[in-house]
């Protein structure tokens, strides 16, 4: 099943997270996560959380992604422990010493390679396989062909970010932190002094180094195709209403892809049938629909700017408009078409809104 992974700062935005959506998220305990700065999770409410979740459906991966120095191993060993035992899903590790140990405490465990292993290769992804991890999360500034290759020849699972903040350096390898301040980013204390103006030498200001964020919602249908098994959202240092904002968002463009890629099968199979058969009027208000609700996940995103930078209220009314118009429209004829059956057939008014909520409700929250 097709992995929707959400950022877990805290406590509030897991619950955000599983609220909206997120068929799993990614949080961390104590020292040993690549975000120091975010709220985080004791053990004691990391059993919480799992509980939490799992009762919903919903996987926990647990963050092991720093570097871990000799002094520290026996204290990586007790978070393992009492993590496996608690019922974690998954770990997501860098130090490769630290894999071993999730293999040796905790067998059953599935490891998964952290982004900051940068991992932009497919010779890259069948080490990780041979030293034992099920899952590699690629490194962020792979291009899509090169995603496609990998997945194709990979003997495991791909994870793939898909929304959330990029770093100026390569994922895994920035030591720009740890140089100007003592912070280093494979130790979780990243200062970001990426996201920091400087001079021009002319006396201006700029941002060289802060890059935009990635957004990847318009593209689900091809990383779908491609073969990604998992879709990560960046974010830990993020509040719950982020996490909640972005997923529910995404999770209203995993329908929309769905609906497109299952209705090009249903045209696919009616052209290649030996007897084609002819698209009928209830075909075509399904086609409506479709047209309509991805029309509306388009307005969702620009509604999303607007809440963030202000910005596309106009193409948000107008696109949301439209949308509707089309949903409504495809809506009535259905109604329209059921009403004629029913007169043929001679059916009772609960029969006709029967058919109507099964023929328009279901399809649009099922397809």
């Amino acid at each position: 099943m097709l992995e929707l992974l959400a950022p877990a700062g805290s406590m509030e935005a897991l619950r955000a997270a599983v609220q909206n959506g997120a068929n799993a998220v990614y949080l961390g305990v104590g020292a040993f996560n690549a975000r120091q700065g975010a709220k985080n999770f004791t053990p004691q409410l990391l059993t919480e959380a799992v509980k939490y979740c799992h009762v919903r459906g919903v996987a926990v991966h647990l963050t092991l992604n720093t570097l871990v120095s000799d002094r520290e191993i026996s204290q990586v060993e007790e978070l393992i422990r009492h993590a496996a035992t608690v019922g974690v899903d998954a770990f997501i590790v860098q130090d490769l010493g630290v894999v071993q140990l999730c293999r040796q405490i905790a067998p059953s465990v599935p490891v998964h390679g952290s982004t900051q292993l940068t991992v932009h290769s497919l010779a890259g992804v069948l080490f990780c396989a041979a030293m034992g991890m099920s899952r590699v999360v690629l490194s962020r500034e792979l291009n899509r062909e090169e995603i496609r290759y990998i997945c194709t020849h990979s003997p495991i699972e791909i994870e793939a970010f898909i929304h959330g903040a990029l770093c100026v350096c390569h994922s895994g390898q920035c030591l720009f932190s740890s140089l100007v301040g003592g912070r280093s980013g494979n130790r979780g204390e990243c200062a970001q002094p990426c996201r920091l103006p400087y001079s021009d030498g002319r006396g201006g200001k700029s941002y060289p180094l802060s890059l935009k964020d990635l957004s990847l919602a318009p593209h689900l249908p091809e990383l779908i195709e491609m073969g990604v098994s998992s879709l990560k959202v960046e974010g830990r240092m993020k509040p719950p209403e982020y996490v909640a904002g972005v997923i529910s968002v995404i999770v209203f463009g995993f329908m929309a892809a769905f609906r497109a890629l299952a209705f090009g099968v249903f045209i696919y199979d009616r052209i290649t049938l030996e007897n084609p058969v002819a698209m009928t009027y209830s075909d075509y208000t399904k086609t409506a629909e479709l047209v309509g609700y991805m029309l509306l996940m388009v307005a969702a995103i620009f509604f999303i700017m607007f809440l963030l930078k202000g910005a596309f209220r106009k193409t948000t009314t107008i696109i949301s408009g439209i949308s509707f118009a089309i949903i409504v429209g495809a809506w009535v004829v259905n109604l329209y078409n059921l009403i004629n059956d029913a007169i043929f057939y001679d059916a009772a008014f609960s029969e006709i809104l029967s058919a109507f909520i099964s023929d328009g409700l279901v399809w649009s929250l099922v397809m």
